[in-house]
């Protein structure tokens, strides 16, 4: 099993999780993707009994705001969380009407949902859903209706 395991240094817009040691749960070589929708919730589940649960409360096509929970074990008390995702690039026109990205203009920590000790990387799907990524060796996902979102980790 791989996990990505590092301290983050405190920036001037710090996301939630910043000085503190999270694992990275879509570090590894092939990353899976789960579309999740805002009527949805992700249920994430470590080898170690740590879990976490994601709701996405609103979804734009390029953001996202996000709602978590998440506990380090079955009998620990859980912590919540919220925050904003987002993804903002350069683009150039290219012959024929297509575009390409030339530069990310955001910081690369804008693109991660965290849930207490754990983070899953996200991009834009649809102004309907979003992608988050994950290593399948790393942890279980499952995808859960938005009601269940509070029983979940």
């Amino acid at each position: 099993m791989f996990l990505a395991r590092f301290t983050v240094a405190l920036a001037v817009s710090a996301p939630i999780w910043a000085n503190a040691e999270i694992t990275d749960l879509s570090a590894c070589a092939v990353p899976q993707a789960v579309s999740l929708g805002s009527q949805q919730a992700l249920v994430l589940r470590l080898p170690t009994g740590a879990s976490a649960a994601v709701h996405l409360t609103t979804i734009g096509l390029r953001e996202a705001t996000y709602r978590s929970l998440y506990r380090s074990s079955g009998s620990a008390a859980r912590r919540t969380g919220s925050g904003r995702v987002f993804e903002d690039y350069d683009t150039r026109a290219l012959p024929g009407g297509d575009t390409v990205i030339t530069s990310q203009r955001n910081h690369p920590a804008d693109l991660y949902i965290a849930a207490g000790d754990v983070k899953v990387r996200w991009s834009a799907n649809t102004s309907d859903s979003g992608w988050v990524y994950y290593c399948p060796a790393a942890v279980t996902v499952r995808l859960v209706p938005v009601a269940d979102f509070e029983s979940a980790p």
